[in-house]
């Protein structure tokens, strides 16, 4: 390697010369100008830039970007990196790697020496020497039948000379995540063989052997990448680099969703990841282990407190069930409302799962009066109380807000966005948008217009981040709530008007649907999109179409350990997705009418579907669906659960019905509406509800309080 100046470009490149031995053999000879032409269109900031390949009086070579911070094999020559570090290499790396796999190349030779990082901490993926891809009639470029790699990194097939794909890279890729946070190799030994028979046979260590504060998660990674059986691994890397992300998104920085330059990251150690680990590990033992280690004082202790706790439960339970009243049930079964005339839409036959009929429960209202809504909890400025429900067992607070469209609450309970639009609804391009964004004190932090109309919005799970879409042009809009400055937003004249958003629970992935005209012609004559777009870095991962489908009216995550999207359209179709794929994880189930809202209950067990006059609440896990009537000719605008999952609102018309999640049992209604309902946010307390209507009012509701 020589470190060279190219005088035409004006630029410091390094120079690989390829051996006199190597360049004697015409076959190796073609299959390295092959592969280094195929490495050269890789154009990726976490790939080593292949500039040129020629030769010079029979002396072949290769140009190349030239990296001066080193490789992460120097690195680990002062001792294992911290675990945050090692996965944010791992998580670039994974990035480069994943570009070479799309352009139909594996590299064969991944390893921390292969690893370059620069002078801003951008790591890349290095030396392709070994790359192997696919020509044109499908041949490998590198012949199969000879052993290639580096012992100590090498995948179990290509140990036994078998053809390596994408998966014997992941491989790798898992072997160097463990070098990088032991500072050892996978399986040690000075003999190539012997370690080579310990990648086929030797079970997959375990990196908190070696350092207990490496979280399990890390070591999860681990042993799925090391899986023996390619079959059994991470089907490519972006399913490891999401599992990568996940691990950086719980190492609870300051901002886990913006990653930092390596240089100036804060070494991840100390008491707090020691704790964490230990605490984690913890939970993993069996429960009678953890009982054996447990001091038997100790024990005692614990369960002395335990019977005190249940002693006063039940004294409570006994006092308060002397003084209760029962109250007869008035929410109707499934039968009863057929034999009224009113029958839920039924499903196609191919799609229908098993129906049960909502069981009856007591129905559950206001009994005592609640305390009132304190001034400074989302009081805002010239929000009063109403006359009219002065004398309810409620507090009602309103406010005039001129077209008011949508409202949303942070869950940090800190602030709230308040979206509205004002001009012609005749005149598209005169209509103008206004975000404003309210402390919980009655401070404004955010009051911007926008070009377009405001059809949506979201707030992340962390506060961090606002997102407002957009008809008329202007896509999707973000802010951040640190500095409360716009970032950087997706360009509307490639996705047309915006529908429906939504963010990930970790707020690293974007959802959002898009109708590219912005007339509603008929569905049969509209195919439907949505897109998954990654926030960090700024790009779109996936997007879907649909023929037919019309708008994706509704878009939704479900809440699982992978990434699934839910979305409702206008030919009444509810299809769930798996997001990274953009392809249907399960069969779309018909409601026969127009799909308007979609809410995911948090563990992600429980979907409800607002369609027509009906709401249907779909259990994945036990494979059932339940419906509710609203008993409301008007179509149901929107759905929420409550912050606890208990208890599910949903709006239709002028009225707000809420209803025992899991019973369907009504548990209140909210009604004095002076036109429909568009939107509605619990205060995370699950104690309050706001809600937005098409007659300009801003309201918060105080709720019945939930019942034992």
């Amino acid at each position: 390697m020589f470190e060279a100046l190219d005088t035409v470009l004006e630029r410091h490149v390094a120079i690989k010369m390829l051996p006199r031995s190597v360049s004697a053999l015409p076959d190796s000879l073609e299959r390295f100008l092959r592969e280094a032409r195929a490495a050269a269109k890789l154009n990726h900031p976490h790939v080593v830039a292949v500039y040129d390949a020629d030769q010079f009086n029979g002396q072949y070579y290769i140009v190349l970007e030239l990296v001066r911070g080193g490789s992460l094999q120097d690195s680990l020559k002062t001792g294992p990196l911290p675990w945050i570090e090692a996965t944010r290499v791992m998580a670039d790396a994974c990035r480069g790697l994943d570009a070479a796999h799309r352009a139909g190349l594996v590299h064969r030779d991944i390893k921390p020496s292969n690893l370059m990082r620069s002078e801003d901490g951008t790591v890349k993926l290095a030396d392709f020497g070994l790359v192997r891809g696919l020509d044109s009639t499908g041949a490998t470029m590198t012949g199969s039948g000879s052993v290639l790699g580096t012992p100590q990194f090498m995948s179990p097939e290509q140990c036994r000379s078998e053809t390596a794909d994408e998966r014997s890279d992941i491989y790798s890729m898992g072997a160097t995540y463990f070098a990088l946070l032991t500072g050892q190799v996978p399986y040690p030994g000075n003999a190539p063989l012997l370690v080579m028979n310990s990648h086929l046979l030797d079970p997959i260590p375990d990196p908190r052997e070696l350092d207990s504060t490496i979280p399990p998660s890390c070591s999860a990674i681990i042993q799925r990448a090391m899986a023996k059986d390619p079959d059994d691994r991470y089907r490519d890397a972006q399913a490891l680099l999401a599992d990568l992300e996940n691990v950086l998104a719980e190492a609870n920085e300051e901002d886990a969703s913006t990653p930092l330059p390596l240089a100036v990251q804060r070494p991840a150690t100390g008491a707090a990841i020691t704790a964490k680990a230990a605490f984690t590990a913890q939970l993993q033992r069996p429960v009678s282990e953890v009982r054996r280690s447990l001091p038997t004082r100790r024990i005692a202790q614990i369960a002395g407190l335990g019977i005190l706790v249940v002693g006063v439960v039940w004294l409570c339970g006994a006092l308060l069930g002397s003084k209760g009243s029962k109250v007869e049930s008035s929410h109707p079964s499934e039968q009863q409302l057929t034999e009224n005339g009113k029958s839920p839409p039924r499903d196609s036959e191919a799609s229908r799962a098993p129906e049960v009929a909502p069981p009856q429960k007591t129905r559950v209202g206001p009994s005592t009066p609640l305390v009132a809504v304190s001034a400074n909890a989302f009081h805002l400025p010239g929000m009063t109380i109403e006359k009219s429900a002065t004398d309810l067992r409620r507090e009602v607070w309103s406010m005039d807000y001129p077209g008011i469209t949508g409202v949303y609450v942070a869950k940090s309970a800190e602030f709230l966005m308040v979206l509205t639009n004002s001009g012609s609804e005749a005149s598209p391009s005169a209509v103008r948008g206004h975000v404003t964004v309210w402390s919980r004190e009655g401070k404004r932090l955010l009051d911007e217009s926008i070009v377009g109309r405001a059809t949506c919005g979201a707030i992340s799970a962390s506060g961090r981040r606002l997102v407002v879409g957009i008809a008329g042009g202007a896509g999707v809009l973000q802010w951040n709530t640190k500095t409360w400055q716009r970032e950087k937003v997706v360009d509307g004249s490639n996705v047309g008007d915006v529908d429906a958003v939504a963010l990930s629970e970790d707020g690293r992935w974007m959802a959002f649907s898009v109708t590219n005209a912005t007339q509603d012609v008929p569905t049969a004559n509209k195919d439907g999109a949505w897109i998954l777009w990654h926030l960090v870095p700024q790009k779109l991962t996936k997007r879907s179409t649909v023929k037919g489908s019309g708008r994706f009216r509704a878009i939704a995550f479900a809440p699982d350990k992978e990434l699934f999207v839910v979305t409702g359209s206008d030919d009444g179709y509810v299809r769930r997705w798996k997001g990274l794929q953009a392809e249907q994880a399960a069969r779309p189930y018909v409601t026969g009418q127009r799909v308007h809202s979609l809410d995911c209950r948090g563990e992600g067990d429980l979907q409800a579907t607002g369609y027509g006059s009906w709401v249907s609440l779909w259990d994945y896990r036990r494979n059932i669906r339940t419906y509710v009537w609203n008993q409301q000719s008007e179509p149901i605008a929107t759905v929420a659960f409550s912050p606890d999952g208990r208890q599910l609102s949903f709006a239709s018309g002028s009225m707000v019905r809420i209803v025992d999640a899991d019973s369907h049992g009504t548990v209140e209604t909210l009604e004095g509406f002076g036109g429909s309902v568009l939107s509605q946010a619990y205060v995370p307390d699950g104690t309050r509800l706001f809600t937005a209507s098409s007659d300009g009012k801003l309201k918060l509701f105080q709720l019945a309080p939930k019942s034992n």
